[in-house]
């Protein structure tokens, strides 16, 4: 009996562990968002659903918050950031200079 409630144990802490989610202190994975400026005025797409800019600014800011490191005060996220044929690149930039000023420095540009 004494090598089965070992045995049980043993089960009971690797079904911990793997619900879980692993070892304490695991950091979680680096998200990554996207945003698309669309070549309507105040039209974008964020991670494939279309939003305003007021919609927009909100995500992005909710991103940072949510991924901010606490020395340097930046953000763990990463911004794929793109424009459609049309879209006039003043907004991309804008993009850019929103996400720079609330810690989302890791962007990447793109088609």
């Amino acid at each position: 009996m004494r090598g089965f409630a070992r045995l049980l144990a043993t089960a009971c802490l690797l079904a911990v562990v793997i619900v879980g989610g692993g070892c304490y202190g695991e950091r979680k994975p680096i998200p990554v968002v996207t945003v698309a400026v669309l070549p309507e005025d105040d039209a974008f797409l964020y991670n494939g659903e279309r939003m305003t800019w007021k919609q927009v600014g909100e995500e992005l800011r909710q991103v940072a918050e949510h991924n901010r490191r606490e020395k340097t005060q930046n953000s763990r996220a990463v911004v794929r950031l793109a424009s459609r044929p049309g879209a006039d690149y003043s907004r991309v930039r804008a993009v850019e200079e929103y996400c720079n000023s609330i810690g989302l420095d890791k962007i990447e540009k793109g088609d």
